[in-house]
């Protein structure tokens, strides 16, 4: 008797949308399939369902039906990281009085460092903005 069943349609999705989480996480050899059954057992021990009913685990969501006589993994997705308009907006406040300081002459300047350099410094810390909007919004203030 299995201990979790997973669908076809879930290995399917695995496949295509969390290859490369399949890549990271999984152990020597271990196939989609193994991994997938490994994962999904990990996040029912491991996590409790979230609002909507799903497992959050490993950057990967699972849609689980647990009301038989053992869990179905249905449908399985990679989680969609929400950037908090809010923590954006402190985050760009904070590197520009960063860059004012840096400025002032009190506080040592910035002729050693040109602002390019100090925009790519700063987007390295803040990966999760996407650098082409966070660089060009940064820009703008200059």
């Amino acid at each position: 008797m299995p201990d979790l069943e997973i669908s076809g349609h879930a290995i399917d999705r695995a496949s295509l949308l969390c290859r490369k989480i399949w890549h990271k996480t999984r152990k020597g050899n271990e196939g989609i399939s193994s991994w997938l059954h490994r994962m999904c057992k990990e996040a029912i021990e491991k996590t409790m369902k979230d609002v909507d009913g799903n497992y959050v685990y490993n950057d990967m969501i699972f849609s689980i039906e647990d009301d038989g006589v053992w869990p179905v993994l249905k449908t399985v997705k990679p989680e969609k990281k929400k950037i908090q308009e809010k923590d954006t907006l402190i985050s760009y406040r904070l590197t520009r009085e960063m860059i004012r300081s840096l400025e002032n002459p009190k506080m040592g300047g910035i002729e050693a460092i040109t602002q390019n350099k100090l925009i790519e410094r700063i987007c390295m810390f803040l990966k999760h903005i996407k650098r082409e909007t966070y660089t060009e919004e940064l820009r703008k203030t200059m």
